[in-house]
């Protein structure tokens, strides 16, 4: 397959060298005092998740130190587990470990960045840093039924793909009822059409390659990641996309190759730009 990656920078540090200046020299400046007072654990820890995932992709591209990439991405799931964490015990007083801070903030529901998507965003975070403290103490409590937001478009897709994912850690689950239910709704009646090429192209080949390893199939496994990483391109790289960060380093296709390395010993089938190979091998402290 044609392994040449769609970033469309010609500079690889263009955009890891504002999100480093970003942090160094800004982030850590507020964001102490701005969440111990109170204003940003609730109301920023997804977003701020974000500009730490992509500080991670940025890094990845401009060919940082892995301790460098896998700080960022540390951060990310930090920030991350702290806005499930808060919406998922509302009135309960938590202390959130942030960035080398201790943060006292009180839980509260909100239905902002609870929508599947977010979820799967946290899930995928959780399953490439081995974190199954994260995925069963804290995602697996998830229950989208009880945030929708009337101001985000939901998919009749979007309930059995979390069951789905969340019924990897619970030994009752029936995922086979669950997987002919995500096959039913992924048809294209069942979502605008604006919608179907991220279903078509990101989850649907996720769920693929879970279905692989859970299968222990090793040739179909590495037919899975090179299908997957052609969808991610097709999606991504078009002219409205190719600016996105995460089109450039797949974060599901590395949880589901991490799954695959851990539970079965499958190793990538080829070489490439979009999967560190350290990440999905466990090669770094986690």
């Amino acid at each position: 397959m044609n392994q040449q990656h769609h970033y469309p920078y010609k500079y690889k540090r263009h955009v890891f060298d504002d999100k480093e200046v970003f942090y160094q020299h800004l982030w850590k400046k507020i964001f102490p005092s701005q969440y111990s007072e109170g204003y940003g654990a609730n109301e920023r820890s997804y977003s701020d998740s974000n500009k730490f995932v992509e500080a991670f992709i940025a890094a990845h591209i401009a060919e940082q130190p892995k301790e460098t990439i896998a700080s960022y991405l540390k951060l990310a799931h930090q920030f991350c587990q702290a806005h499930f964490r808060l919406l998922l015990n509302p009135n309960v007083d938590l202390v959130l470990e942030l960035d080398g801070h201790k943060i006292a903030a009180t839980g509260k529901k909100m239905l902002d960045y609870m929508a599947v998507s977010n979820w799967h965003k946290a899930f995928c975070l959780a399953l490439v840093l081995r974190d199954n403290e994260a995925l069963i103490g804290t995602l697996c409590r998830f229950q989208p039924e009880n945030y929708i937001n009337p101001k985000v478009e939901d998919l009749p897709i979007d309930y059995p793909y979390c069951k789905f994912l969340q019924g990897l850690f619970a030994p009752n689950a029936d995922l086979q009822v669950l997987v002919q239910e995500i096959a039913k709704l992924s048809a294209p009646e069942y979502m605008p059409e604006r919608r179907q090429s991220f279903i078509y192209n990101i989850r649907l080949p996720f769920i693929e390659l879970i279905i692989t390893v859970l299968a222990r199939d090793e040739n179909r496994y590495h037919q899975g990641i090179e299908k997957a990483l052609i969808a991610n391109k097709n999606h991504f790289s078009i002219d409205s996309r190719k600016s996105i960060a995460e089109g450039w380093l797949p974060m599901h296709i590395c949880a589901a190759a991490a799954m695959a390395y851990d539970q079965c010993g499958f190793k990538l089938p080829f070489a490439s730009p979009y999967l560190p190979e350290w990440l999905i091998y466990g090669d770094f402290e986690h």
